[in-house]
């Protein structure tokens, strides 16, 4: 069941090179060999997880520079919130994700567990949908579910989804727990990396929290939210708080 009050926490190194592994992961080999053939959505399951299972297990490689976990919120109502596992100084960068463009990607299972893949269209997020369904044997319902919790964007143009989600929750203040901020910074080589800055100076087993009203959701996500009846993560976070919400008209 959906959590509302703090969007499911929408939400080690950082690896600045996307995989050449991203692409043609699933060649099937011959039955004579013995091993099993890669068929569609079958025996691939166990390689591809839900960006928030890959978050609460700890897959390795997903962007974070200090030490964190994740386990239930202090939110109440907020499922699963990160938390510090180790003293983090003010201004330190946490969280550091290169960022794909979905075009890009030709198979799931192997894109790096650090990255967040951009969506530009509809056509974008039917991709992922297919991918999803076809690599980790995931029905429609589990990927829109993931979407509606796990989108987000700060430049109103592209929709954008952690391959390992932050599963941080909203902190609408400093004095109301708001400790971390995220800013996108352009490398030398061209590439982007999402970057997640330390607001203050926090102790051990301390929960890390951004703000969601800096999320602009794209209008075509939001029709696209509206035509497939569920609601973004922002909207329902701004719900929950009483917040303003984004501005838009359904076609």
């Amino acid at each position: 069941m959906r959590q509302a009050v703090a969007g499911r926490g929408i939400a080690r190194r950082l690896g600045l090179t996307v995989d050449s592994s991203v692409r043609g992961l699933a060649a099937a080999s011959s039955p004579s060999t013995g091993m099993r053939q890669a068929v569609k959505g079958a025996g691939i399951a166990r390689r591809l997880l839900l960006p928030s299972e890959s978050a609460v297990q700890g897959v390795s490689g997903q962007g974070w520079t200090v030490n964190t976990v994740v386990k239930q919120s202090l939110i109440p109502g907020a499922g699963n919130g990160r938390f510090t596992a180790e003293p983090v100084k003010v201004y330190t960068p946490i969280s550091m994700k290169p960022m794909i463009e979905m075009a890009k990607i030709d198979n799931l299972a192997g894109l790096p567990a650090d990255r967040v893949v951009t969506f530009s269209s509809v056509a974008d997020l039917e991709k992922y949908v297919t991918l999803a369904i076809e690599e980790g044997g995931f029905n429609r319902e589990q990927v829109l579910d993931c979407f509606a919790n796990f989108i987000w964007s700060f430049d109103g143009r592209r929709a954008c989804l952690n391959h390992s989600t932050w599963s941080v929750n909203h902190g609408d203040t400093i004095a109301g727990g708001l400790n971390l901020e995220f800013g996108e910074k352009t490398l030398a080589d061209g590439s982007t990396v999402m970057v997640g800055e330390a607001m203050v100076d926090m102790g051990v087993d301390v929960e890390i929290r951004n703000d969601y009203k800096a999320f602009w959701q794209p209008d075509f996500y939001l029709q696209y939210c509206h035509d497939h009846k569920f609601q973004d993560v922002r909207s329902i976070v701004m719900d929950a708080i009483g917040a303003p919400q984004q501005a838009f008209s359904p076609a």
